[in-house]
């Protein structure tokens, strides 16, 4: 009885709370009210609670009970328009619902751009049953970046495709993982309906053999093209066929449905300017792998007991793990002959320093069939630092520090994930690090909104190249990157 007066006490408030959020939306262009535009109202701080609606004939839309709070955006669609969010963009200008609620909003959309046409060959024959895509493309900073976009098309009997809802924009197509350079510029609803596009003449080569025996039950199905990741089908008699293989080299692999990670048969391919046949898979020789692993630097720990983790060519998707010795040593029995990669996770406070066969420096990606060294150092490097600048504290997003690492040829290693910062002083710290030279920076987007080699070209200047040195601690003020628009 008590909860409930308290409820009835609350209830004027909670319903004042609630406000009706309306508006209208238009063609962009055109000026005039669309109907049936589907419109989804949605709230960044309770996005389960999601609400939907349809524009009528006037283009008139209506939310009748809003919960009063900061923090909604909006989605738009309808077909033959581009879709669209309200406010652009919405994770940065969010719109805020008082008690009485929103009224006269006027959205609008833009119709949609369409690429369409037929696609045929060198010859002029048109090619069925290709899937066609488009990549939009933007220049920064003297650097064109492909951007994908979610218009794909498969060729009917004629060769013709359509790509819809397009923005307006540059584009180049792909069909069948080959790149027509072409550009196709279009403007805001631009129908261009009656393109012929040629694609370029297909360079990759057919590829056929068949395994070292028949066909058992533990013969694969399928067998795969490395790199690639192209696979094709095993019949029954041990042959198989790649339709199409790029030039170069390619190693063939068919893994056995079998535990044992030396299970399978491998050939190696050169693909040149004529198709390949009579090629015969062979089961590769086996050796012992063995290694050594060190821990050096102050306060270096036993190198024993600590887990490494190869992946052979041979056995792609099962990794073979050793354990090391008190002294560092380890070795593994019937380890299949080819390239393999290592895996490995230190323990912390250290860091991966150096790897070495034959006494040279080797990749972890493409070990040699030799003897490993791996040493680990307790030398790491740190970095301390704050963000400043303005940003939002009520939306709820994390604010993320990216480092990503300078390679020796210069280039920029993006994988790294970014740091995400919940300290109300916008302290960060990240420890454990490799000494070497990095990028870093601090920005309001989330770590899945952007793409990393977009950002890096745009905001170069506001970026920061940093070096760590063994041992270090670099404390650093990171300004905060926000994107207008």
């Amino acid at each position: 009885m008590r909860l409930i007066l308290l409820l009835l006490a609350f209830l004027p408030s909670l319903l004042r709370a609630q406000g009706s959020f309306s508006g209208r939306v238009i063609d962009e262009r055109s000026g005039k009210p669309l109907a049936n535009v589907g419109i989804g109202l949605f709230s960044l701080f309770n996005p389960e609670k999601a609400m939907d609606t349809v524009t009528g004939t006037d283009g008139q839309f209506q939310f009748p009970k809003v919960p009063a709070a900061n923090g909604y955006a909006m989605f738009l669609r309808k077909a033959r328009y581009v879709s669209t969010t309200f406010p652009r963009p919405s994770l940065f200008n969010l719109l805020e619902v008082g008690p009485a609620g929103l009224s006269n909003l006027e959205l609008k959309l833009l119709p949609q751009a369409v690429l369409a046409g037929v696609l045929v060959d060198h010859t002029g024959e048109p090619i069925e049953r290709a899937t066609v895509s488009a990549y939009r493309l933007r220049h920064v900073n003297g650097t064109t970046i492909h951007l994908p976009v979610p218009a794909h098309s498969y060729t009917n009997d004629l060769g013709e495709f359509r790509l819809a809802s397009l923005s307006a924009g540059e584009y180049i197509f792909t069909a069948d993982r080959r790149e027509i350079p072409t550009p196709y510029t279009l403007g805001p609803g631009e129908l261009r309906e009656s393109l012929t596009v040629v694609l370029p003449p297909k360079l990759e080569q057919q590829v056929s053999g068949r395994l070292s025996g028949p066909k058992d039950s533990l013969t694969p199905d399928t067998i795969m093209s490395r790199h690639l990741d192209i696979v094709t089908h095993i019949k029954s008699d041990g042959s198989f066929t790649f339709p199409g293989l790029p030039p170069g080299t390619h190693t063939l692999i068919a893994t056995f449905l079998s535990d044992a990670p030396s299970r399978c048969e491998i050939a190696t391919v050169t693909v040149a300017d004529a198709d390949v046949t009579g090629v015969t898979l062979r089961p590769p020789p086996n050796f012992t792998l063995t290694g050594r692993l060190r821990i050096e630097g102050p306060g270096a720990a036993s190198p024993a007991g600590q887990t490494l983790s190869f992946l052979p060519q041979c056995s792609y998707h099962k990794p073979v793990a050793a354990t090391t010795n008190p002294d560092g040593t380890f070795a593994i029995p019937n380890f299949p002959q080819g390239p393999s990669r290592l895996t490995v996770s230190p323990p912390s406070g250290t860091y991966v320093r150096e790897i070495f066969q034959n006494g040279k420096p080797a990749d972890s990606q493409n070990l040699l069939p030799a003897p490993v060294e791996i040493i680990y150092d307790t030398r790491t490097a740190h970095i301390t630092g704050q963000v400043d600048g303005q940003f939002n504290p009520a939306l709820p997003l994390s604010l993320n520090v990216y480092l990503f690492t300078v390679k020796p040829d210069g280039t920029v290693d993006r994988d790294r994930q970014p740091i995400a910062i919940h300290s109300p002083n916008r302290d960060f710290s990240i420890r454990d690090l490799p000494p070497g030279q990095y990028q870093i920076f601090a920005t309001e987007v989330p770590g899945n909104y952007f793409r990393a080699e977009e950002f890096l070209l745009t905001f170069a200047s506001r970026i920061q190249s940093i070096t760590l040195t063994p041992g270090s601690t670099l404390p650093l003020n990171l300004p905060l990157i926000t994107i207008p628009a």
